[in-house]
């Protein structure tokens, strides 16, 4: 607030164009222009008297602040002194009388003195009581449920924002605080020595003062930060069935940390052991009794000190055990296109198999999935992961579970944890084209982040780069788009004839089937014509088999039938009917007892058709 000699002319004007007026610094706060919101008193020389409640400093160099005795809304006024009259020494409780010019100094209120002889010293008071309001009078935000005028009405009053939490850390300027209606930023000055900490429990003092656009509030001293509890749960979650994850917002003391009695869960758990981490302070590991999987539960935590004993006293949430990745998938927003999770935004803990680890893509996807099937399947997103995604893993996730552009995916992942290493997969999901195209609607949504295998395709599109961009398949139910991220050497080519596997994700409005490499996509011997809705079809009745193959056959017309099983490498393996077939449909079974794992293909010849089925046998 340097304004020199700006200030001396603005004086000078109004001397010559108005007369002084006595006033209480009420009239000059609270009567506005109801357009702009300056005082009414603006470029008026007035008089006023008040108490100082903040020196030098605090504000700036060259600015104090005055309040009526009465002290509450409109009370408070700043004082500027301009650097030229030298200094004006002022201690908090001197009751002041001083003349000077109303001015709006960057949207604060403020009485600027042209002479520190238009100051007259009454005497020496009590500093006005503060003026206890919530966080959401000073908040101008949408989250507030006071109208904008209760911030301009504190302006330059010394108030005190109780039983708030610290929300915000902040930066080198500021931090925010929270009583639960609205959220106000503290200014950070050199005139008191506290450091927020994220969740600390405090009344806060200060002066109200109108900072880069937010009423912020501004400490005078040590005094004016008052810290009721340093501390409090940061964030809890289950890491099995019978383990929880408690973090608190600071450091916390072993021998209280460590007293099971400290925690109780509700609905009931029996909390058996409390360990604080060794390497995190701030982490404390519960050993409870089985809990039920998915079932919202209450920490409370009484007892727990933090390191420089102050008691943290504080509940949290949690939903318990793991939850099923198909409750996740699977509830949806009603009437959403997207089908959004339901789960959106809440943090969970689950488990299951990494089936497309992040070495398959450019960035830090992996996709983790729960049985077999609809729903089954989750991408997670953890950017700058420096844990091993591979596939085959068994692993306990906990994230947040989010929405990205109609994608469900775990992210900001806080603990991952393998199991154990080198499990079988999950066995491909055999789905049509057509399912995996967005105009399916929840057809499609089922196979979000799920293992699927489209088998018997033609590739009707190759795209525009190949080797690097997607391309598309027809298995004749609709097309598909399957993705490149370079995971796979195979160069698309149309009219080819592909068998291809992968996972699945949703973006720009369509579902990508995604290859993991090369394993993932088998072209079929060229020579071989597939049918694509003609009346001749083969239907695999299960797949995945073990003991047992049986296949579905639709003949249109009298015709000689070959069906054969040929292997991987186009090897053949068995006759399973051989002869003349009037038209009409027809089961038949192979025995595959005693063949081993692997994939096969059925090979249907006949007078005029040839069709191939992809099939697997699991044992």
């Amino acid at each position: 607030m340097y304004k020199g000699c700006i200030v001396f002319l603005g004086f000078l004007i109004a001397v010559a164009c108005f007369g002084q007026h006595a006033l209480t610094i009420y009239e000059i706060q609270s009567e506005r222009e109801p357009t702009t919101g300056a005082s009414n008193w603006l470029d008026s020389l007035v008089t006023v008297e008040g108490i100082v409640t903040c020196d030098f400093g605090p504000i700036n160099s060259r600015t104090f602040c005055l309040e009526m005795s009465q002290a509450g809304p409109w009370s408070g006024i700043m004082v500027y002194i301009p650097s030229a009259l030298g200094d004006f020494p002022v201690d908090l409780g001197d009751t002041l009388e001083i003349t000077g010019i109303v001015d709006e100094y960057y949207d604060n209120t403020e009485l600027a003195v042209s002479d520190t002889n238009d100051i007259v010293r009454l005497g020496i008071t009590n500093v006005p009581s503060v003026s206890i309001i919530s966080t959401a009078h000073l908040d101008t935000s949408a989250t507030s449920s006071f109208p904008l005028d209760s911030a301009e009405a504190y302006e330059s009053v010394l108030i005190q924002a109780q039983n708030a939490f610290v929300t915000d850390e902040g930066d080198a300027e500021n931090w925010e605080i929270s009583d639960g209606d609205g959220y106000v930023k503290v200014r950070h000055n050199t005139y008191y020595t506290y450091t927020p900490q994220l969740g600390d429990f405090l009344n806060v003092s200060g002066i109200v003062q109108t900072h880069y656009g937010l009423f912020k509030i501004t400490p005078r001293i040590n005094d004016d930060i008052d810290v009721l509890g340093a501390g409090r749960l940061s964030v809890v979650y289950s890491t099995s069935r019978t383990g929880v994850n408690v973090y608190f917002t600071r450091d916390v003391d072993a021998v209280t940390a460590g007293d099971a009695s400290n925690y109780e869960i509700i609905p009931a758990v029996t909390v058996t052991d409390a360990s604080l981490d060794i390497d995190d302070h701030s982490l404390v590991q519960l050993i409870t009794g089985t809990q039920t999987d998915a079932q919202l539960c209450t920490l409370i935590v009484d007892g727990v000190e933090d390191v420089g004993g102050n008691p943290i006293c504080d509940t949290m949430t949690f939903y318990s055990g793991f939850v099923p990745i198909t409750t996740i998938q699977g509830d949806t927003a009603s009437g959403d296109p997207e089908f959004a999770s339901l789960w959106d935004g809440t943090v969970v803990t689950l488990t299951g198999i990494i089936t497309a680890e992040t070495a398959c893509f450019p960035f830090d996807w992996y996709w983790v999935q729960q049985g077999v099937g609809p729903w089954t399947g989750l991408m997670a997103m953890h950017t700058g992961h420096t844990y091993p995604s591979v596939r085959g893993d068994s692993v306990i996730i906990a994230g947040q579970i989010m929405e990205y552009q109609g994608m469900t995916e775990i992210g900001s992942i806080l603990y991952y944890n393998i199991e154990s290493s080198g499990n079988p997969l999950p066995v491909p999901s055999i789905v049509n084209s057509g399912d995996l195209n967005a105009a399916s609607g929840v057809t499609a949504e089922q196979w979000e982040c799920v293992l699927v295998m489209v088998d018997t395709a033609e590739v009707v599109d190759a795209g525009t780069d190949p080797g690097n961009s997607s391309w598309r398949v027809d298995d004749g139910s609709g097309q598909c788009i399957v993705g490149n991220w370079d995971a796979y050497t195979y160069v698309p080519d149309s009219g080819n004839i592909v068998n291809v596997t992968g996972v699945t994700r949703y973006t720009g409005g369509s579902f990508y089937l995604y290859p993991r490499d090369d394993g993932d996509i088998d072209m079929l011997p060229h020579g071989i014509e597939v049918n694509f809705g003609g009346h001749y079809d083969m239907k695999l009745l299960s797949n995945p088999v073990s003991i047992s193959s049986r296949v579905l056959l639709t003949i249109p017309e009298k015709t000689s039938v070959d069906l054969s099983v040929y292997n991987l490498a186009g090897r053949h393996i068995a006759d399973v009917k051989k002869g003349v077939l009037e038209s009409g449909v027809y089961e038949c079974k192979w025995n595959t007892e005693n063949v081993p794992s692997g994939i096969y293909f059925y090979h249907l010849k006949t007078d005029n058709r040839n069709l191939v089925k992809k099939f697997v046998i699991l044992k």
